[in-house]
């Protein structure tokens, strides 16, 4: 049975306590852990995102996973 993390920490986010997520045999960090890194929200992370779309090349910065 695979670690369940749960990434509703109560503990602040850092590189140290960050978990390691594996998405198709690549190291990916969740819209959520990244907003937690930040100390935002998810929304705030995708809207940035959006505004900002056209610096990021997709499999490079970001992948579309989802959740299952």
């Amino acid at each position: 049975m695979p670690n369940i993390i749960d990434i509703h920490q109560q503990a602040p986010l850092s590189p140290e306590n960050l978990p390691v997520i594996i998405y198709h045999h690549k190291r990916v960090i969740t819209t959520e852990l990244l907003a937690q890194g930040y100390g935002t929200d998810s929304n705030n992370i995708q809207q940035n995102f959006k505004r900002n779309k056209e610096r990021f090349i997709e499999s490079k910065h970001y992948s579309r996973g989802h959740v299952t």
